[in-house]
């Protein structure tokens, strides 16, 4: 065989083992270490400390519905909804039904998005960010949760009662009528 045709066989063979192998690992992100609780505060749109009440998960989206507990920026609603990503969610996962948390939010066209590798922790695990915060609360607005019946529920308590009248006022016509 011809020495070029031998050199190109080599060249040819080097170039398919070098730059068409797969690569061994592949990391599809690769989050920063999050930066201290100053520039967070500088950089986000809302920080509150809220408890996930639904996750609802989505293919590409994850919408989270939280009670705010406290707000330290931006958010003044006490209950509100952001979007998340199914599968990475914060820099420590995604949220979870019945957990605290103190969520860095962005505000974006859609509405609030807790984002990629939001620096969200769990409450127990905050307490250097919620120090920082500590003074910086801002009001809520809306009606505090009361402890009694609300809602439907008032309007059956109502019905019910006014059913059980009625009954005892028929009950009672009934009863002065047979004795005459």
């Amino acid at each position: 065989m011809k020495s070029w045709i031998k050199a190109l066989l080599i060249a040819a063979g080097l170039f398919a083992v070098l730059f068409l192998q797969h690569p061994r690992n592949a990391f599809a992100l690769l989050c920063a270490p999050p930066n201290p609780i100053d520039v967070l505060y500088e950089r986000s749109d809302g920080i509150v400390l809220a408890k996930v009440e639904k996750v609802a998960r989505a293919e590409d989206n994850t919408i989270v519905q939280v009670r705010v507990l406290k707000s330290y920026k931006g958010v003044t609603d006490n209950h509100f909804s952001f979007g998340e990503s199914p599968v990475y969610g914060s820099y420590w996962g995604p949220s979870e039904k019945g957990q605290t948390y103190l969520f860095f939010l962005r505000k974006g066209d859609a509405g609030w998005e807790n984002p990629l590798c939001s620096p969200t922790r769990k409450e127990a695990e905050a307490v250097k960010e919620l120090a920082f915060l500590k003074g910086k609360e801002i009001p809520l607005n809306g009606v505090p949760e009361s402890s009694g019946p609300s809602g439907g529920r008032v309007w059956q308590l109502t019905g019910g009662a006014l059913g059980l009248f009625g009954l005892l006022g028929y009950g009672a016509y009934r009863f002065t009528r047979r004795r005459r």
